[in-house]
C-alpha cells in the first residue's frame, strides 16, 4: 500500500540534512587519505548559495569564495561552518527532527557506506 500522505520540510531543514550528509561524506573521504575531487567543491559551492538564498547577514555573506583548489580538510572546515551556521536557523523543533536518534544512526550509516565504497572494504 502507499502512503499518499505528503511531508512538508522547510528548506533550512532539508539544507542541512544535505550539510550534514556532505560533512559525513567528508569525514569518510579524509578518513580514507583521500582528496576530494572537483565535484566536492561544486556540491559545496551550491549548498553555500543556497545557504546564502535563505539567510541573510554578514557572519554568512562575508564568508570568503570557495577557490577550486581548496584542500579536503579545509572544505571540511567550510563546510562544517556552514552546516553550523544553518543550524542556528532551524526552528527549536525542527533541530530537535534533526537531532534525534534516527538521524543519527543513519548519517553513521551513510558514513559506514562511503568508506566502504571508497577503500573497498
Amino acid at each position: 500500500m502507499k502512503d499518499n500522505q505528503t511531508i512538508h520540510r522547510s528548506n533550512r531543514f532539508i539544507l542541512s540534512n544535505q550539510l550534514q550528509g556532505f560533512c559525513n561524506a567528508l569525514h569518510a573521504i579524509i578518513a580514507a587519505n583521500r582528496e576530494p575531487r572537483i565535484v566536492t567543491v561544486e556540491i559545496l559551492q551550491k549548498l553555500y548559495k543556497d545557504l546564502l538564498s535563505i539567510t541573510n547577514g554578514h557572519c554568512v555573506e562575508d564568508l570568503p569564495k570557495i577557490p577550486q583548489d581548496i584542500s579536503g580538510a579545509d572544505i571540511l572546515v567550510f563546510a562544517e561552518i556552514l552546516k553550523e551556521t544553518c543550524w542556528t536557523f532551524l526552528r527549536p523543533e525542527e533541530l530537535k527532527d534533526l537531532l534525534n536518534v534516527n538521524n543519527v544512526i543513519g548519517n553513521l550509516d551513510c558514513i559506514a557506506k562511503v568508506r566502504k565504497l571508497v577503500t573497498g572494504n
